[in-house]
């Protein structure tokens, strides 16, 4: 499937954003082993840390499902850009203070309180309903999911890549810190590139369709009238 260059350019802020989605998603799953064994020390059973790596892999997303429908709702008030920039900028503290934990419950809270602020997938589809023609939208959401997928990739290997490189103290910390870089690139492009339209409202674009469709309509309409 070809992407149309106007979609891809006027709305990069969105695709961006989604794909740290999938990064912060999936990096600490290859972090988490290390650190929580590092945690609980070396001679740690196997079962204990296999556990612990579980919780902490899931505490993200299981925050997640629990604010996805109020920032929903939280954005149809104050506008889809804020709820947008809120989840990128707790992205971009959270992983740092997740790349800095000291304990597993350090970590457990920093994860759990960054998935509770990343609730914003409805945020950035309704974005797409509010700002595209309806001819436009079947292809954004296909590149919602190619990000995502993308972002699924580059976070393990950003953290199996960049651990360890250096802070000898701090194994973590370095593709943590790559992590938020790119999350804090998504809050500058959200807030200087993405326009904001009326919530809830379709674009001028969305409106100039529909009204080409019932121009193209209206003489069948006529012959229908006409016939009966």
């Amino acid at each position: 499937m070809a992407y149309s260059r106007r979609i891809v350019l006027s709305y990069w802020p969105i695709w961006l954003t989604h794909l740290t989605q999938g990064l912060h998603t999936t990096m600490p799953y290859v972090l988490s082993v290390y650190m929580v064994r590092g945690f609980l020390g070396e001679d740690a059973d196997e079962e204990a840390v296999g556990y612990r790596v579980g919780i902490l892999g899931a505490a993200f997303c299981l925050a997640q499902t629990f604010t996805s429908l109020p920032l929903g709702l939280l954005s149809d008030r104050i506008g889809r850009k804020p709820v947008i920039v809120l989840g990128n900028i707790s992205c971009a503290v959270g992983v740092v203070l997740f790349g800095l934990s000291r304990s597993l419950s350090q970590a457990l809270f920093t994860r759990l309180a960054m998935g509770a602020t990343n609730g914003i997938i409805g945020a950035e589809k309704a974005y797409i309903g509010d700002n595209m023609g309806r001819e436009d939208q079947a292809e954004a959401m296909s590149l919602i999911s190619l990000t995502w997928g993308v972002g699924s990739l580059v976070g393990p290997l950003l953290g199996g890549a960049l651990s360890g490189l250096i802070f000898e103290s701090q194994p973590f910390l370095l593709p943590c810190l790559a992590a938020s870089g790119i999350s804090i690139l998504s809050v500058i492009s959200t807030i200087l590139c993405l326009e904001e339209a009326s919530v809830g409202a379709p674009s001028s674009k969305a409106s100039a369709t529909a009204a080409h469709a019932d121009d193209e309509t209206a003489p069948l309409k006529g012959v229908t009238h006409g016939s009966d």
